[in-house]
């Protein structure tokens, strides 16, 4: 069996596997111009350092709806055959704000029929309660500590506490096909605060094509998998002139359910800087009381780094 029967039978399999995660575990904009965001291999795999932003307001019109802003750099290796990189990530969701930073590293091997690169990614959650969103049941102040009138909401909660965590990960490049992989493990509190470990397994893949010298598709998807139940994107993506994007991202693909449709737009402002803009339609039963989701990305090219490595030339284009 080919590579590009693997190909097709994963994505069947994504599509009618069954869906069930939320919206918020990815962003639509990070499969368009650069992909780190989705599988920390990708550090390095260009000879520029590149940085990125992202902001993202979930559920329009929905009061209190959660929001997530993200900051990533990475670049080539200095010393090793591999890149290096760091990022960053802001969340509101519900009671719950989540500041999370880490760090990446990952070695590159050229192999007969194509790239492998695979790495280690440490990083840390600090959680603390937004009391503000605790709308039921009441609580009160005694000696400036806050109680709730509930047992099991006072013995699940913490006012803040700090979770080291990693991810493993590794992408496979054969020519114009991409497949990653990445396995993450969250140390998360629980009821009367004792900590368990929530696992995840994320798959991304990619196929790209050349439709002339000025034109170019992709398409490309991401299962997250949390060893429970399963959320499905799928993308196609338009590049022109290899310096503006349009793209359609369906998002929680199942059996059961369609979560939502996203429509992104991107290009090149200047020759260092890109921008991308995604909205998602609801189609999902809360599209009764919100209005969609916004998404924002800034791409910046740092221009070429000082690194004395040889990354495997031709394998991987950056511009599809």
């Amino acid at each position: 069996m080919g590579i590009k029967h693997y190909y097709i039978y994963i994505c069947v399999f994504a599509f009618f596997y069954n869906n069930a995660l939320s919206q918020d575990l990815h962003l639509s904009t990070t499969n368009i111009f650069d992909k780190y965001n989705v599988n920390k291999s990708y550090a390095g795999l260009t000879d520029n350092v590149i940085a990125g932003i992202t902001a993202r307001q979930q559920w329009s019109g929905l009061s209190k709806s959660p929001k997530a802003y993200t900051a990533f750099v990475h670049s080539p290796s200095l010393f090793y055959n591999g890149g290096y990189g760091s990022g960053m990530e802001y969340v509101e969701r519900g009671i719950y704000k989540i500041f999370s930073f880490g760090i990446s590293g990952n070695y590159v091997l050229p192999i007969n029929t194509g790239m492998l690169s695979f790495g280690i990614a440490p990083y840390f959650d600090y959680i603390s309660i937004n009391k503000d969103n605790i709308l039921t049941p009441e609580g009160y102040f005694l000696d400036n500590i806050y109680y709730f009138d509930d047992d099991y909401l006072q013995n699940s909660l913490v006012n803040s506490n700090i979770n080291i965590n990693f991810k493993v990960f590794g992408l496979y490049i054969y020519k114009n096909i991409e497949f990653g992989i990445e396995f993450d493990k969250h140390n998360i509190y629980r009821k009367e605060n004792t900590i368990s470990g929530n696992y995840f397994l994320k798959l991304n893949y990619q196929y790209s094509k050349s439709l002339n010298p000025s034109m170019g598709i992709k398409g490309f998807g991401l299962m997250y998998y949390n060893f429970n139940k399963i959320q499905n994107d799928f993308g196609l993506s338009v590049s022109i002139i290899n310096k503006y994007v349009g793209a359609v991202i369906l998002r929680g693909i199942g059996k059961s359910s369609y979560e939502s449709v996203s429509v992104v737009m991107g290009g090149n402002i200047n020759s260092n800087m890109k921008l991308v803009y995604a909205y998602e339609i609801p189609i999902s039963p809360l599209s009764s009381v919100e209005s969609g989701t916004h998404e924002i990305q800034c791409i910046m090219n740092f221009g070429q780094s000082n690194s004395k490595t040889k990354l495997p030339p031709v394998i991987y284009n950056p511009r599809i």
